[in-house]
């Protein structure tokens, strides 16, 4: 089994895992509160099959259906539940917000080092389709 720790060749990804989580996420926009315990299992699985590292960062989705921007996490491979939650995305205006926002994750992950350029643009558009910012 390969190390928990991040190398400093390692650039984080964005990845949307919503489908993933929750079979028919893309019809439904939010995760059932029912299936909210089935989707945490299903997100730290898919952490572990696709070896993502610390700063890695997903979105789930969210339980609250009008809030979607909840349901954005960093990777952080040290703690026993693999997730930082990353609610402050919520607030973001811009993109520069995003950026931000990213960086006070990473240092809180332990990876501040890291190059989170696509992290970043994948976060924005991600965020431009809910029209948040």
């Amino acid at each position: 089994m390969k190390s928990p720790t991040t190398t400093m060749a390692h650039k984080p990804e964005f990845y949307n895992i919503a489908g993933y989580v929750v079979d028919g996420y893309a019809q439904l926009g939010y995760i059932p509160s029912s299936l909210s315990d089935e989707a945490d299992v299903r997100t730290r699985d898919y952490i572990i099959k696709y070896n993502l590292q610390s700063g890695d960062v997903i979105f789930t989705g969210s339980t609250y259906e009008g809030r979607q921007e909840y349901g954005f996490y960093m990777v952080d491979r040290s703690k026993s539940d693999l997730l930082i939650s990353n609610e402050g995305y919520y607030g973001a205006e811009d993109e520069n917000d995003v950026k931000e926002f990213t960086m006070e994750y990473a240092g809180i992950a332990g990876v501040p080092d890291l190059d989170f350029t696509g992290v970043v643009q994948g976060v924005t558009d991600l965020l431009e389709d809910f029209g948040s910012i």
